[in-house]
């Protein structure tokens, strides 16, 4: 009797038993389960927000309309020109600009200005002031472009003077040191040219005029064999 009844117990207890293990496996697996599965999400956001994707810059570039305005998310706002002060030139002689432009604030390293809208035609003139590391463009004596330089250190400095452009190369690499000079305007047989750099104080060049790449984009489409390029100082002094 007393047998039949703990079997009887045994049959009522053991299935609750059982019951109740099998739920804590459950939710013990589940929450390892779901710890394994956030913790591998987490890796993976953490890797992908580690490594920002990066646009491939080609390697042969064509002067078409996207590379001209390659650097337009540096270009300032070109605020409006007009007619320039009479100024006195350094030298006899000198080009004298018809229409400057007033820009809002300094050019910072890197930045420059584009507006050719109202210029009229004629041949493009290019000003270097080393001075005041600027750029300077014009067409018909109207100002049309400004933007920031790199030029010669002090042991292979950019020489001064009036140079017209000897030759154009949109993928030109230097023979004497092995560098890339892209959008390169010549000016001498020796080296030196204005060409696509980047742009920062900090840095110097073997003699040519570094400009930023949608600036040079600008100047290779627009110049012509032929046309003057003057390397002067202080020219932002008297028509800046």
């Amino acid at each position: 009797m007393r047998l039949a009844r703990f079997a009887l117990q045994m049959l009522i207890i053991l299935p609750i038993l059982f019951g109740v293990t099998f739920a804590l496996v459950s939710m013990t697996g589940d929450e390892s389960a779901e710890a394994q599965t956030r913790a591998g999400r987490d890796r993976f956001i953490h890797e992908t927000a580690g490594q920002p994707a990066q646009r491939p810059r080609p390697a042969n570039r064509q002067i078409n309309e996207q590379a001209a305005d390659a650097g337009e998310q540096r270009q300032l706002q070109a605020p409006a020109a007009k007619p320039a002060k009479a100024k006195p030139s350094a030298n006899k002689g000198e080009f004298q600009p018809t229409t400057v432009r007033t820009l809002p604030a300094p050019l910072k390293s890197g930045e420059w200005i584009w507006d050719e809208g109202r210029a009229p035609a004629g041949p493009l003139r290019l000003v270097v002031d080393i001075d005041s590391e600027q750029i300077y463009a014009y067409r018909g004596g109207y100002e049309i472009g400004r933007a920031t330089i790199i030029y010669g250190a002090d042991h292979k400095p950019t020489p001064l003077g009036t140079f017209p452009i000897l030759e154009k190369d949109i993928d030109h690499v230097s023979n004497l040191y092995d560098a890339p000079m892209p959008y390169m305007l010549r000016l001498t047989w020796d080296g030196v040219a204005v060409h696509s750099s980047e742009v920062d104080n900090r840095y110097a060049t073997h003699g040519c005029v570094g400009v930023p790449d949608g600036f040079a984009a600008k100047l290779f489409a627009n110049a012509k064999l032929g046309d003057i390029v003057t390397v002067t100082k202080g020219w932002t002094e008297r028509w800046g």
